[in-house]
C-alpha cells in the first residue's frame, strides 16, 4: 500500500508539524489497552515508539492515524504490516 495513492492513508508529517504522542495519549488515540497496543508491535501492526529519552517513548500522531485510518478502510492485516513497515522506513529521512 502506498501513501501517495491510497486517500485514506495520512502521509507522514515531517519537520515542526509533526506532533509526538506518549503512550497515554496513544492509547486514547487508539482505545487500544497498553498491553494490546504492544501485542500489535509485536505482530507488526502498529509502529514501535520513538524513544525520548531511558524511560519515555512517544509515538508520531500521523503515524498512529495512518494505522487507525487503514483499520477503518478495511485494509487487511498484511496491508497493515506493510503501511507500518513504511512508516517506520520513512522515519530515517525525516528532518
Amino acid at each position: 500500500m502506498h501513501t501517495d495513492t491510497d486517500p485514506t492513508v495520512t502521509p507522514p508529517a515531517t519537520g515542526p508539524r509533526a506532533k509526538m504522542l506518549p503512550t497515554r495519549a496513544t492509547m486514547e488515540a487508539t482505545g487500544f489497552s497498553r498491553p494490546y497496543l504492544y501485542a500489535l508491535m509485536k505482530d507488526g501492526l502498529f509502529p514501535r515508539p520513538v524513544k525520548w529519552g531511558d524511560k519515555f517513548s512517544v509515538w508520531p500522531e500521523d503515524e498512529v492515524f495512518a494505522v487507525i485510518n487503514a483499520r477503518v478502510a478495511g485494509r487487511t492485516s498484511d496491508e497493515i504490516r506493510q503501511l507500518v513497515s513504511e512508516l517506520v522506513e520513512a522515519r530515517k529521512t525525516r528532518i
